[in-house]
């Protein structure tokens, strides 16, 4: 009898061992899974986390649905009506691990995308991607402003004076536009990239009883940049502009070979008009020094992205 050859073993090998991990990615049980990793998920995050389905996501991931999310000590959920997780299959070809992520909400959708080379956690640059991808098409942010807020509201280490406040404004508005970058950490001249974000009819929700006063609707709410010889400089047009405010932000941020050391050069120009100034001017000043600022300040952020240095003038 002919003796087959030993790559034609290996393949057969291989074949079985292949079907038969796939079958049990497709078998296993995700129920068990749901469980034990919202309850993994609350535990360390101190919130309660609730997955309403699991299961698989072809070729490789997983897929979640009705997930809900509840910080310690608040009322406010964040829902999320569909979670995917993705690993490229294909990326693994061309020596890159590229997980994907998409989250649906309501209406619209969220999808970031991103690269490394396999061997990218280690050395210099260590866990920095080499791709970074972003797209949003109508995805409504208020449930996760509100989120955000209530969680800083109903933090222990929250400013007593500042979380009634938390809890009293809110913003909505549907997030559109994309963030392409393309980043090299052994040279980081060498990156390149964009990036062109808007929100859609936002308005600042600031009609609580507790503030007494009106929502400010955004006529801009934008944020441009772009990113050659590894600088990423917003475009003067980017900032926030609605009756009775204006956030306009400048500058840089000067890409380093670990992305958390990369440098910030930035203005924020905050200026309040009426209503909001007489209620918020003395928030500006105390945060200034207390000298009076009639309801505008600028201020500079400096330093790595981990711990940038905020002075006003």
């Amino acid at each position: 009898m002919p003796i087959k050859k030993p790559s034609r073993i290996f393949g057969l090998v291989a074949l079985f061992f292949g079907s038969f991990a796939f079958f049990l990615y497709l078998t296993f049980p995700y129920e068990v899974l749901k469980e034990s990793l919202a309850t993994e998920i609350s535990q360390a995050t101190g919130m309660s986390v609730r997955i309403g389905e699991l299961g698989p996501k072809l070729p490789l991931g997983v897929n979640a649905r009705k997930v809900s999310i509840i910080p310690a000590g608040s009322t406010k959920s964040l829902n999320i009506s569909e979670l995917n997780i993705r690993i490229s299959v294909l990326s693994f070809l061309v020596g890159s691990v590229s997980p994907e992520v998409e989250v649906l909400m309501e209406s619209g959708s969220l999808s970031l995308d991103l690269s490394f080379g396999l061997f990218s956690f280690f050395g210099k640059g260590a866990g920095m991607p080499s791709r970074v991808s972003l797209d949003a098409v109508n995805f409504p942010i208020g449930n996760i402003i509100a989120f955000g807020l209530n969680s800083a509201a109903s933090s222990p280490t929250a400013n007593p004076m500042v979380a009634p406040l938390l809890s009293a404004i809110g913003m909505t508005g549907q997030l559109n536009g994309a963030v392409k970058l393309k980043l090299n950490s052994s040279d980081p001249s060498q990156s390149t990239g964009s990036a062109d974000i808007n929100i859609k009819d936002a308005v600042l929700k600031l009609s609580d009883p507790a503030l007494g006063l009106s929502d400010q609707s955004f006529s801009t709410a934008m944020v441009k940049a772009s990113l050659s010889n590894g600088s990423l400089v917003v475009d003067q047009a980017s900032g926030f502009v609605a009756e009775e405010l204006q956030l306009k932000l400048s500058g840089k941020v000067a890409m380093k070979a670990t992305l958390q050391m990369s440098q910030f050069d930035m203005n924020v120009a905050v200026k309040l008009d009426k209503d909001l100034r007489d209620k918020f001017g003395f928030i500006l000043d105390a945060a200034t020094g207390g000298s009076p600022r009639n309801g505008e300040v600028t201020l500079q952020v400096r330093g790595p992205m981990t711990q940038p240095t905020v002075t006003p003038f």
